[in-house]
């Protein structure tokens, strides 16, 4: 697929990620992380097309804002931005709903083992139903010991059904 995708790090390992993302590839790539206000710069500039900018689809600018305005769901936009690399915490504040409004090619989850809480945040967020990703992918290095429990939990991410 084209992207977008979703890689979701720890913080002391996302500009390792974007190195790695700029000298194999040539994707529009972008750390998603900041002040709140570096973020919503970051929405508004990085993640939609510019002021009337045309596109395969003949989507521009003009009409992202309608679709804004009418609270029309992201996946009907068209995205610049094919890599979005993040930290776990963006996906437990207010930054989860702007990211569930993408239909995501791919989920990587770095550190995967974060995730081996069923109740934590984090894993139940990236269990919504709102959050869509046609494939993941979890890293870790970390072994999970003869616990069913942890084990289904991350199995429980990658195919919530």
């Amino acid at each position: 697929g084209r992207g977008p995708y979703l890689v979701v790090a720890p913080l002391s390992t996302l500009q390792h990620w974007y190195r790695e993302f700029s000298s194999w590839t040539n994707l529009n790539t972008i750390v998603y992380h900041g002040s709140a206000k570096d973020r919503e710069v970051m929405r508004e500039n990085e993640f939609a097309f510019e002021q009337d900018r045309p596109t395969n689809l003949g989507v521009n600018a003009s009409y992202l804002k309608r679709c804004h305005k009418r609270n029309a769901p992201r996946w009907e936009k068209t995205w610049m931005v094919t890599v979005v690399i993040t930290t776990p915490e963006m996906l437990v504040t207010d930054d989860y709903t702007e990211l569930t409004a993408v239909k995501w090619e791919l989920l990587v989850v770095d550190e995967a083992h974060r995730l081996k809480n069923h109740s934590s945040k984090l894993a139940v967020n990236l269990r919504d139903d709102r959050f869509s990703f046609k494939s993941t992918l979890l890293l870790t290095g970390t072994p999970i010991q003869n616990n069913m429990a942890e084990m289904w939990t991350l199995l429980n991410v990658v195919d919530p059904e």
